[in-house]
């Protein structure tokens, strides 16, 4: 059966971005202490913006839409075949990104020897860091799920289908007792609970979820209301913490209600799927990885300048931003990125072991 596409999911993945961009670019009240915008001499400004501030759902939103995209695109793939599309789908475009902040940041001034270091961290996803760019701690949790989809695939094979929403439930449980406990002031550590999913797991469940009820496989239940109220409370911790960081007192409730309803419509788009969508909405949803990987370096580069080179104020100078992130993103998709995924492919094919999934 020919895989169905949901056009308002990647419309969903693309605004998402662009939250995350606002956050990043306008929130320099907060965000201006990261070594990244300090090299580029982003001004820090200290504000009271919530529109700015809620920007950061825009990672809890990618990571149910990746739990829905994942749990559908793994369904009659091989783990060896699941492995290659991940790897080609992930890593090509951010070598592009990694290579192109580094070379910013070098014009910028940054050390030698410390943007090597940072660009190897990010080239291949080392846990811990450090990265050219900080939103690669996303695609490190990122790869961890992958990780454990690839398990699961590797123990049920073609049984996968009826025990994703399984996996899901003991996802969404351990990410709600986690975050239950340090919310009430027990915490499990920083990297590992990250590493095993137990901080953002609720979310990564919750788009499992999405596609079991949207493909007829389960029914909400109980376990919808778990994982519903993790990531409830891990928007409520994140509030927290930057709160603490920044000496700001925002309420979680607008972040909740943005994050709220970007998943009605994940829900909606997954319903309503169809053969094929318009290249436009099509080119958007390919453009959303490079937009979420350059939106710091080319957005910051951009924004910076105009601030600080020109004397233009804030909001029109992240609008420039924007401009030369989507420029960026095109390019990367339409032109650069092609190539090295065909080249990428062959060499994957030639050294990933495994066996091929047989047509049916």
């Amino acid at each position: 059966m020919a895989r169905q596409y949901a056009p308002v999911v990647d419309i969903v993945r693309c605004a998402a971005a662009a939250l995350v961009a606002v956050f990043h670019l306008g929130c320099t009240w907060w965000h201006g202490v990261r070594q990244l915008l300090v090299e580029l001499d982003f001004p820090r400004i200290v504000g009271n913006d919530h529109l700015f501030f809620s920007g950061f759902v825009g990672v809890e939103i990618f990571f149910v839409i990746s739990g829905y995209v994942i749990a559908m695109s793994c369904i009659g793939r091989t783990p060896r075949e699941f492995v290659i599309g991940r790897a080609i789908r992930l890593m090509p475009a951010l070598w592009l990104a990694t290579f192109l902040g580094a070379v910013l940041l070098l014009v910028a001034g940054g050390n030698v020897s410390q943007l090597l270091m940072r660009s190897v961290g990010s080239a291949l996803l080392f846990p811990a860091g450090p990265y050219i760019d900080p939103v690669v701690w996303t695609l490190v949790i990122e790869v961890m799920f992958y990780g454990m989809i690839w398990l699961l695939l590797l123990v049920t094979g073609r049984e996968v289908e009826r025990w994703l929403p399984v996996f899901a439930a003991v996802l969404a449980t351990a990410s709600a007792v986690n975050l239950g406990l340090e919310i009430n002031g027990i915490k499990l550590g920083n990297l590992l609970p990250q590493l095993l999913l137990l901080q953002h797991g609720g979310l990564f469940a919750l788009g499992i979820m999405i596609w079991a009820y949207s493909s007829g496989r389960a029914r909400p239940n109980a376990m919808t209301l778990v994982a519903l109220a993790s990531c409830a409370m891990e928007l409520y911790v994140i509030v927290g913490e930057r709160n603490l960081e920044a000496g700001t007192r925002f309420s979680f409730l607008i972040p909740l209600a943005i994050w709220a309803v970007a998943i009605a419509f994940v829900w909606y788009g997954a319903t309503h799927t169809r053969p094929a969508a318009s290249r436009a909405v099509r080119t958007a949803g390919l453009m959303t990885y490079p937009i979420y990987l350059t939106h710091q370096t080319v957005g910051g580069a951009a924004a910076a300048f105009a601030i600080n080179a020109l004397g233009i104020p804030l909001v029109p100078a992240i609008v420039i931003g924007f401009i030369a992130i989507a420029m960026t993103s095109w390019i990367i998709v339409e032109w650069i990125e092609p190539g090295i995924r065909l080249q990428f492919r062959r060499l994957l094919e030639i050294v990933v072991p495994g066996a091929r999934a047989v047509p049916a």
